[in-house]
């Protein structure tokens, strides 16, 4: 009897030749393509993006027959030169695309187990792609960063890094600032023998969306963060440079859509003041503060470790809708230093056993080289058993040698097995908490959107909100400003707190509310009547939570603490300052504490912008009103939005997940 004859099973490149093939004879449908090949259509529509991506003109297109879309996949031209990566979206619901940035590797700080991590999570979460962006290496040492290094070589580092595990979907690497310090180019070298790496640049690289309606950008750059202790001051004149770009479209590319920001290791958001308008984030790095640059960590510049997911949500057209954001922070879960521990051999040595004496020996070292003297008082033994307990290690295939210049014994360092193995995380989404966040609705003012307090509620309804929070200026008050008479429509305490409750929506979701710095303090400072606390006391499902200042309070839900404030001031070029300095104040008065504060919500700006700062994720929460003849004159314009945000926390209190979006209410703005 004759055997049954193996199926051929074809690699993924043999079968993107067949469709080539197939589609190069004339187009075909998508849904066709699909059973021919026994793969899903957005399947297809990824071999069609990496075909795109070789250079191939092949793209699917839509047309509507009977009132339903119908994709084709068309062959137009043979590979053209481009530095440009275009992705089909016809055909497929969203683009999900996983970024990392600052890895490192070849400093003593790096983090290979939290990339892996990241890797892990990336393919259980079925990225699309994710995007490395920048400084994927330690770069090369100088005499004033050395100490940062545990491997200053080119080949070390790459052959450090090329250990990355293989994973299914394609890594676009980017070289950062430190990759660029080598003479070689450490991305090209590491994508020469990976089937699912590709080097996309220096610095920045530009990514498109192609939809019926048009092509999306998404433009992706490293900066170089140097010392700014503004952290969103770099974010803000990059989105400058951009939009100043308008003008001059035949000096410079178009202004893209989304802007990823590698370099600050601190996650932040500008999100779009209207609908289609430019979006910012940067994001959290992969590697902790190397030991020349402690002294960054006294400025405030303290790196926050993670990495960051984003969907893109397309219509039938393949065309970008909506953007979420989630980042992941890891900040918590840094590893210290553990090849130290590892003896520096060809074999494996780690399961050798050690007395106690030597054990001493090697933490004391693992601190820092120490002279045989220094050894000997700390560890209470002769400089003679110090010298026994060494040659003892040496044997055992620690590398301790003697620094006859220093006179110092130093432990050197496998670094190198390190591996890329994800860490076990137990309880690290233990508490989770979703907060829908309004500020400064001016309730009697003239442009009071008094309109947008419903569709605040409706938003906090469709998101399942655990709680609505309101950081201030309640109501517009009176004499707040000169000439503020003129900008009312309701005068006084009485007539402003009747309106309010006459337009207050009756919600099951509980509401968190503070008074304002000016406006509604003015009642208390001129009459001593707390018109905010009388409110909630009238108000269903409100509760008051300023206190006796007024314009700050603190409140605790699912085991979230929310701080909100309502300062005072103008709004600094900076716009993270304020926010910053709130942080620093909290973290000083909760030192050491798993029990503080870690969402801050500022209101009074009348802007908005997110970041994670010191373990504290902060908000500059805009307004629901309109221009006033005070924000005029100063040129001031507000932000008509809010913040909806899902925040999860670990058993320690530290948070590890965030995912703020930001909804505007540009398009409800009405003609007068």
């Amino acid at each position: 009897m004759k055997s049954k004859k193996a199926l051929k099973v074809f690699t993924p490149e043999e079968l993107e030749q067949q469709l080539l093939k197939r589609v190069k004879k004339g187009p075909n449908l998508l849904s066709d393509l699909a059973k021919i090949f026994k793969k899903s259509q957005d399947k297809i529509v990824q071999m069609v993006d990496s075909l795109r991506e070789q250079g191939y003109d092949i793209k699917v297109t839509q047309r509507t027959e009977k009132g339903e879309f119908i994709y084709e996949v068309k062959f137009f031209d043979e590979p053209q030169v481009g530095p440009s990566i275009r992705l089909e979206s016809t055909g497929r619901t969203e683009i999900k695309i996983g970024f990392i940035s600052d890895t490192c590797f070849g400093l003593k700080t790096h983090q290979p187990e939290l990339l892996a991590l990241a890797l892990k999570e990336f393919k259980r979460r079925k990225m699309g792609f994710v995007i490395h962006c920048g400084n994927i290496v330690g770069g090369k040492p100088t005499k004033s960063n050395g100490q940062d290094f545990l491997g200053g070589g080119f080949d070390e580092q790459i052959d450090f890094t090329s250990e990355i595990p293989k994973m299914p979907f394609k890594i676009y690497f980017l070289n950062g600032p430190r990759d660029l310090t080598h003479a070689q180019d450490v991305a090209h070298v590491l994508c020469q023998d990976r089937k699912n790496w590709r080097k996309e640049g220096d610095l920045e690289a530009n990514f498109y969306i192609t939809g019926s309606k048009g092509e999306w950008k998404i433009k992706v750059m490293h900066l170089k963060k140097g010392s700014p202790y503004t952290v969103s001051y770099p974010t803000q004149k990059v989105k400058e440079n951009f939009t100043a770009a308008i003008r001059y479209m035949l000096r410079k590319s178009h202004r893209p859509n989304l802007l990823i920001l590698g370099g600050l290791s601190t996650p932040l958001v500008i999100p779009a003041k209207k609908p289609g308008d430019m979006i910012n984030i940067a994001l959290p790095g992969l590697c902790a503060t190397p030991p020349s640059q402690e002294a960054e960590i006294k400025k405030g510049n303290v790196p926050e470790l993670g990495y960051t997911i984003v969907t893109i949500k397309l219509d039938k057209g393949g065309n970008p809708i909506d953007v979420e954001w989630e980042f992941n922070i890891l900040t918590a879960y840094e590893q210290v230093e553990q090849c130290y521990y590892t003896p520096q051999s060809s074999g494996d040595h780690t399961n050798i056993p050690l007395n106690e004496a030597e054990r001493d020996i090697l933490r004391e070292l693992q601190e820092r080289p120490k002279r045989l003297g220094e050894l000997s008082r700390k560890l209470n033994l002769d400089k003679g058993n110090v010298v026994e307990v060494i040659q003892s290690l040496q044997k055992k295939k620690y590398r301790i040698a003697h620094d006859e210049a220093a006179k110092k014994y130093v432990l050197k360092y496998d670094w190198t097995s390190r591996r890329f193995e994800p860490i076990s995380l137990t309880g690290v989404h233990a508490k989770k908490l979703i907060i829908a966040s309004i500020s400064d609705t001016h309730i009697g003012d003239k442009t009071a959107r008094e309109d947008l307090i419903e569709r605040a509620y409706q938003e906090a309804k469709l998101a399942k909100a655990d709680v609505m929070t309101h950081s201030g200026d309640v109501f517009t008050g009176t004499n707040a400003y000169k000439g503020q008479q003129f900008d009312l429509k309701y005068h006084g305490a009485d007539e402003q707190l009747e309106r309010a409750q006459k337009i207050w929506p009756d919600s099951k979701i509980p509401l968190k509310v503070i008074g304002g710095s000016s406006h509604e303090k003015a009642y208390s400072v001129l009459a001593g009547y707390n018109i905010v606390k009388m409110f909630a006391r009238l108000q269903k499902n409100v509760e008051y939570i300023g206190g006796e200042f007024i314009v700050e309070g603190t409140t605790t839900i699912n085991g979230v603490t929310i701080r909100l404030v309502h300062p005072k001031g103008g709004i600094p070029y900076g716009k993270s300052y304020r926010s910053q300095r709130f942080i620093e104040t909290l973290v000083e008065e909760q030192s050491n504490s798993e029990d503080g504060v870690r969402v801050l919500l500022l209101g009074h700006l009348h802007v908005s912008i997110f970041m994670h700062y010191k373990g504290i994720s902060s908000f500059l929460v805009p307004c629901l009103e309109g221009s006033t003849s005070y924000l005029k004159e100063r040129g001031m314009v507000p932000w008509l939005g809010m913040w909806i945000t899902e925040i999860t926390l670990d058993r320690k209190n530290n948070v590890t997940r965030v995912r703020p979006k930001y909804i505007s209410f540009e398009e409800e703005i009405k003609s007068e």
